[in-house]
C-alpha cells in the first residue's frame, strides 16, 4: 500500500480535477477555433475580394464575432473555479462537457456560427443561417416551458380534496392552539378581576 500524505482542508477529488482539466481543454479548443473561424474568412475576403466587399460583410462578421465572444465568455463564467484561501478547490464550476446542460447550447451556438462564418465566403445569403439560433431558442422555450404549462392537465380531484383536508386540519390545530392560550387568560381575567 502506498503512503498517501494528506493536506489540511478539503482536497479536490479526482472528479473535480478531471472536470477542471477538461474545462480548460474545452475552453482552449473553442477559443482557438473561434479565432480561426473569424480570421480565415476575413483574410481571404480582404485579400481576394476587397473591392466588392459590402457593409453586410462587415456588419455580419462583427455580429458573428460578438456571438462567439459572448458564448466563450459565458462558458468561462460557468467553468470558473472557486478556490479557498489556502488554494483548495471549493467549487470546480460547471462541467462544460455535460450533455443537456447550458454549456451544450453555448457550444451548439458556437458551432453554428463557425459554419456560417466559413460558408459565408461563398454567398452572403448564408448569413441567414444565423436565424436558426433564435428559432431553436423559441422551439426549446415552447417545448420545455410554454407547452407544458399551457397544456398541463388540470389537477386531480383527489389532490384537491387532500389539499383541502390538509388545510382544514391545519386550521383546526391553529384554532385549538389559540383557544388553549386564550381560555386560561379569560379564566384568569374572570377570577382575578377586581370590581
Amino acid at each position: 500500500m502506498s503512503n498517501i500524505t494528506t493536506k489540511p482542508g478539503k482536497q479536490a477529488t479526482r472528479g473535480e480535477k478531471t472536470i477542471i482539466s477538461e474545462n480548460v481543454e474545452t475552453l482552449l479548443f473553442y477559443r482557438n477555433v473561434s479565432i480561426l473561424c473569424v480570421l480565415i474568412p476575413v483574410i481571404i475576403q480582404m485579400c481576394l475580394f476587397y473591392d466588392t466587399l459590402s457593409t453586410t460583410f462587415y456588419a455580419m462578421n462583427s455580429i458573428a464575432t460578438a456571438v462567439l465572444w459572448c458564448s466563450y465568455k459565458f462558458m468561462c463564467f460557468m467553468a470558473n473555479v472557486k478556490r479557498g484561501p489556502t488554494g483548495e478547490v471549493l467549487d470546480c464550476g460547471t462541467d462544460l462537457n455535460m450533455t443537456n446542460g447550458m454549456a451544450e447550447h453555448c457550444k451548439d451556438l458556437s458551432i453554428l456560427t463557425w459554419i456560417v462564418l466559413i460558408s459565408s465566403m461563398f454567398s452572403e445569403w448564408l448569413w441567414l443561417a444565423l436565424l436558426l439560433a433564435p428559432l431553436r431558442a423559441l422551439y426549446m422555450f415552447w417545448v420545455h416551458v410554454a407547452a407544458p404549462w399551457i397544456f398541463a392537465p388540470p389537477p386531480d380531484e383527489e389532490e384537491i380534496t387532500i389539499i383541502s383536508e390538509n388545510v382544514e386540519t391545519l386550521l383546526f390545530y391553529r384554532n385549538v392552539s389559540i383557544l388553549c392560550v386564550l381560555i386560561p387568560v379569560i379564566i384568569q381575567m374572570c377570577l382575578f378581576y377586581d370590581k
